[in-house]
């Protein structure tokens, strides 16, 4: 209750509490120091691609493959900020780089707009009787099963910075030598009540990854 309203800086032992009493177990786990030459958090690195790779599933093969999981975001803190890590990618040098969400950085205006019209086709009703499908051309009166409007697109690969305030390097990331993460344990909450184990983590304790 005391956070509600409340405009004073949160951090990571706040969000724990929150979303521990909305019936969430939750882990923290630190990275006290660097792991890796320059300063880099190559183990910070390491253990959030181990994470999303731990409940993934390929949508595609190839070079080029697509990984979906069913793993929640993470909550990312280090001092005076935090953002949230909704995934990791592969450069083109196979180099690794976070994806994510900061709330100090606008999305850039063609993504929203992009964002906006893929939103709008996946909700808009199809008309029965009658293809959708704008990929390729209808034949003169055909009728059959109705078939999904294709999604706009956007080449990103031509717009290599529109992606800029959603990627995280290593070489940004030893900027700061100290991070936290906060993930949650459970796909569903559960109230305390039926939840054994919630008075385990009225403690708050964290995993040290040195």
């Amino acid at each position: 209750r005391r956070l509600v309203g409340k405009k004073q800086w949160i951090g990571t032992t706040e969000v724990y509490v929150a979303l521990c009493r909305l019936g969430l177990r939750c882990q923290i786990v630190d990275f006290p120091s660097p792991s890796g030459p320059n300063g880099q958090h190559t183990k910070l690195m390491q253990w959030i691609e181990n994470y999303f790779r731990s409940a993934s599933n390929p949508a595609d093969k190839g070079p080029s493959a697509i990984t979906t999981t069913t793993r929640f975001p993470l909550y990312f803190q280090h001092d005076g900020h935090s953002r949230t890590i909704i995934g990791i990618e592969t450069d083109a040098k196979l180099q690794p780089q976070l994806l994510i969400l900061d709330p100090a950085k606008k999305v850039a205006p063609p993504l929203r707009k992009l964002s906006e019209q893929m939103s709008a086709a996946e909700s808009a009703p199809a008309q029965p009787g009658r293809p959708v499908d704008t990929t390729t051309p209808a034949s003169a009166g055909s009728v059959g099963p109705t078939r999904a409007r294709k999604a706009p697109e956007l080449d990103l690969h031509a717009h290599p910075k529109l992606l800029g305030a959603h990627r995280l390097t290593l070489k940004e990331l030893s900027k700061k030598k100290q991070y936290q993460i906060l993930y949650v344990l459970d796909h569903v909450p559960k109230p305390a009540t039926a939840d054994p184990d919630q008075p385990k983590f009225h403690t708050i304790r964290s995993l040290r990854i040195v």
